[in-house]
């Protein structure tokens, strides 16, 4: 059983020696991440010309990306997921450059579901005017300016299923802290939220036996998981559950 290192899941190398990377690679690569970058703007309902010029990007420049013809930067795909989330599509970082992860998506009227506190929070900034996002707002970035301040790891998602009805709703927000993984043990047979891969969040049980993590689903329908790594494991701290619909005259009420 382990915990698997995020930081080095991609490669790992030997210092000592040399790695060499072919032009046939690199050029594999750019075609690829061209592919994601035309997938994940092709969500947008406008034109290139007309995204760059709102978001005050360069439309030479993302043509450049988009044909592979020059590989976009870590910096450069920040602001390009930026720009796409004003625009209501969620696409990380990873997926654009790595492929890994979930693949970008539009936000439906009812229900988002996030990979990063970085989008769940442009999100919000997005839908600022609504009362009740609003107060999930200032929530969110309070718990994460608190933990980031007491030198903690959080995370800010939104459930993708109904695995743990009742006691969880699918589209709660759920606010968590990273665990180091010598203290994983700590959170044996207890509710939590667990990376099962890079930036994908489940709610389960967690069960630690021997060599494996067990994942249980309150909602039987849902089957047990058995898991040899995971990426991480988080002690849920923060919900909010999301009303169907706005309540009128903003008279709004903690669920």
């Amino acid at each position: 059983m382990r915990l698997a290192d995020k930081g080095n899941m991609a490669r790992v190398t030997s210092s000592n020696t040399p790695t060499l990377v072919s032009q046939s690679t690199v050029g594999s690569k750019k075609k690829q991440i061209a592919e994601r970058l035309r997938q994940a703007r092709s969500l947008v309902a406008m034109s290139r010309i007309d995204f760059c010029i709102k978001h005050n990007l360069n439309p030479d420049t993302i043509q450049s990306w988009e044909l592979g013809r020059t590989m976009i930067r870590d910096a450069n795909a920040t602001k390009f997921c930026e720009a796409l989330a004003q625009e209501e599509v969620v696409c990380s970082e990873n997926w654009l450059i790595e492929g890994v992860g979930p693949p970008p998506s539009r936000l439906s009227s009812e229900t988002e579901t996030f990979y990063s506190p970085q989008l769940f929070v442009r999100w919000l900034k997005s839908k600022s005017s609504n009362p009740f996002i609003s107060m999930v707002q200032d929530e969110a970035i309070f718990f994460q300016q608190n933990c980031q301040e007491k030198g903690l790891d959080p995370i800010i998602t939104n459930l993708i299923d109904k695995a743990m009805n009742p006691d969880y709703d699918k589209g709660e927000y759920i606010g968590a802290i990273r665990i180091a993984p010598e203290q994983v043990v700590s959170l044996n047979q207890t509710i939590c939220l667990i990376e099962t891969k890079p930036d994908y969040f489940l709610v389960r049980k967690l069960l630690i036996e021997k060599d494996k993590y067990i994942l249980i689903a309150s909602d039987t329908n849902y089957p047990i998981l058995y898991q040899d790594s995971v990426v991480s494991v988080g002690e849920i701290i923060w919900r909010r559950k999301v009303p169907h619909a706005i309540p009128k005259r903003n008279k709004m009420r903690d669920k």
